[in-house]
């Protein structure tokens, strides 16, 4: 049976170009679902590359690639991936109108989080758009329930052609992470805590730095991050001069040493004010971790607080402070709440079903399209 043709969009691939969990997953469909045949078409900017006037031009050569590459390669499917951002929303209404209403191909909109995202507050002319294309959509992915009722109600979108689909992440055996369990019980070693992702203040970056400066003197701990953005110069210069030798930059991992990295921390910090379901928190909480996160997005869907991770108010320092001091006072709790967070992702967001929940979705569009 001939294997349908699916083209493809996010950031680059390289993930020393892009840290994003769009850019991750891509990859990683692209090389474990082999019931399908990916053609990968780069949409956005490097995390290095600048908006300028000459950027802007290209994306318009960009959609005349986009045009040739559904044309000469036979595509069955075209999948949207769709981050809610108000470039990203323009740029991608000329994608679906490209593949829907000029080479006819059904369209997978795949809605990634974002400063539009659960927002109902979006100025008027932002909501056309985004109405726009939804409407062209053949089928919509968004990340949680709650997404699914807000796009249908907000966007008056019908939900039957509304899909949930949470981001998914590979799983290790368990016995590779078990030894950080027992260690986490030690009260004399220090407690690893990390932020890895993109460095933007959005991800909550002064309150984790708020947050630690308090406890500092008091606490023996250590601060790793990983990643990069375009808040990094500021971040990581705060965080050498308030914990000095508590804190250590990694820069941008590869995917083996993100893995390294992750087998080596207790605490996954992310209050961010705004997402979608980010596969960093995914990641980490398939390697035990526990999260501290905010209720944003399609994290409540994810994290429960409590059962397998904390949750802390958005824009709330002191809020991190508890949840930390908590952990350090009962420390059998980050091994408690860790198994859970690995549980989790392991029974309902692994790859594996991922991709086999994706496929039936490619199915059934091509199955109505044939009828």
């Amino acid at each position: 049976m001939k294997k349908l043709k699916i083209l493809i969009t996010s950031p680059s691939l390289d993930t020393t170009k892009n840290i994003g969990g769009i850019s991750n997953l891509t990859k990683l469909l692209i090389e474990k679902n082999e019931e399908v045949e990916y053609k990968h078409f780069v949409v956005g900017k490097t995390d290095q590359q600048k908006r300028n006037v000459k950027w802007f031009l290209s994306q318009f050569n960009r959609l005349y690639k986009f045009y040739r590459t559904i044309k000469r390669e036979s595509i069955d499917v075209v999948h949207l991936n769709y981050p809610m951002s108000p470039l990203s929303v323009i740029i991608n209404l000329f994608l679906s109108i490209i593949a829907n209403k000029i080479c006819r191909i059904d369209t997978i909109v795949h809605l990634r989080g974002g400063a539009l995202s659960l927002n109902n507050k979006i100025p008027h002319y932002q909501k056309l758009i985004i109405v726009s294309c939804l409407k062209q959509a053949s089928h919509i992915i968004t990340l949680g329930e709650e997404e699914k009722h807000f796009i249908a109600d907000f966007y008056n979108v019908n939900e039957s052609c509304i899909f949930v689909l949470p981001n998914a992440v590979e799983v290790p055996d368990f016995d590779r992470i078990e030894t950080r369990f027992q260690n986490s019980l030690n009260n004399s070693r220090a407690i690893n805590m990390l932020f890895l992702g993109r460095i933007d203040k959005n991800k909550g970056l002064n309150e984790i730095i708020e947050a630690l400066e308090i406890l500092n003197a008091d606490h023996n701990f250590i601060f790793h991050i990983a990643g990069t953005g375009e808040d990094i110069n500021e971040f990581v210069l705060n965080c050498e001069n308030i914990l000095k030798k508590k804190f250590i930059y990694h820069g941008v991992l590869g995917y083996e040493s993100k893995k390294e990295i992750f087998l080596k921390s207790d605490i996954f910090l992310l209050p961010s004010y705004f997402e979608g379901l980010p596969n960093a928190l995914l990641e980490a909480m398939a390697y035990g971790l526990t999260p501290i996160v905010t209720p944003v997005g399609s994290i409540p869907e994810l994290v429960i607080d409590n059962q397998n991770g904390l949750i802390v108010p958005i824009k709330n320092s002191k809020g991190i402070v508890e949840k930390i001091e908590y952990l350090f006072q009962n420390p059998h709790e980050i091994k408690r709440l860790g198994i859970n967070a690995y549980n989790t992702i392991k029974t309902d967001y692994s790859l594996e079903t991922y991709i086999q929940k994706l496929n039936l979705i490619y199915e059934m569009i091509v199955s109505q399209k044939n009828k």
